[in-house]
């Protein structure tokens, strides 16, 4: 089975495309409103799981205290972290809030997804502090990746795998009982693209990731995919699920 380890749903039509090609997935919801359309699109996919968290585009606009409802309820803490290159958000207050996110995942030991792009370092040292599941998506840095690989965390290789060099370099160097793949969903596969992506590409998307990382990885696409389907399990519910 298929698994997009993080995506972004703008349309219900995305959803009833997963369950009709059975393609798994970690939704992202970014607020409260996003949260509740993912519930009610979850009763339509059995292998469909939610993540939530303050993006750190948004920690200006989300009141932690008004996500508090939704971390304690959801299964996945994410897609949380730094940014400097999409975003000119005050990094202080990304940090804040990203560490209080931190210490709810470590607490309640939910598995959390890492958006960290252009502070991977100090993002680094800031999960140390907390032994948790660490997914880290689409890594595209040339520095740190073998600390983190060193704390045991998962990694979702992006869509640009053929585009990106340091992607391409992720999903070379990432260990295979730690790989996983995602799309980000169809307006960032547009922007990878750099043209529109329809609908009925997105299932061709993942399958293209597949075949890629099996020839970087000189492994059958259907033994990535019975690994990958294994990796997501184990990131999901911490222990190891044996096919």
């Amino acid at each position: 089975m298929l698994f997009d380890a993080h995506v972004h749903i703008e349309d219900r039509k995305l959803v009833k495309l997963q369950e009709l090609k059975k393609i798994g997935c970690i939704a992202n919801a970014a607020s409260l409103e996003e949260y509740m359309f993912l519930r009610d699109l979850q009763k339509e996919n059995p292998n469909f799981y939610i993540s939530a968290g303050i993006h750190p585009w948004d920690v200006e606009k989300q009141d932690m205290s008004k996500m508090q409802s939704v971390l304690e309820d959801t299964s996945i803490v994410g897609e949380i972290g730094l940014d400097n290159v999409w975003c000119e958000v005050d990094e202080q207050l990304q940090k804040e809030i990203f560490d209080k996110q931190l210490l709810f995942a470590y607490k309640h030991q939910k598995p959390v997804i890492l958006h960290i792009k252009g502070k991977e370092k100090i993002a680094y040292e800031m999960i140390k502090k907390y032994k948790n599941r660490y997914l880290v998506h689409w890594y595209s840095c040339y520095e740190y990746l073998e600390e983190f690989i060193r704390l045991g965390c998962w990694f979702t290789i992006g869509p640009s795998i053929a585009y990106d060099s340091s992607v391409y370099e992720t999903a070379k160097k990432v260990p295979i009982d730690r790989i996983l793949i995602e799309t980000d969903g169809l307006s960032a596969c547009a922007w990878c693209e750099k043209r529109e992506v329809l609908l009925d590409e997105y299932p061709l998307i993942l399958e293209r990731s597949m075949k890629q990382i099996a020839e970087i990885r000189k492994i059958s696409v259907a033994s990535l995919e019975h690994i990958m389907e294994k990796n997501l399990y184990t990131f999901i519910g911490g222990e190891e699920k044996s096919f």
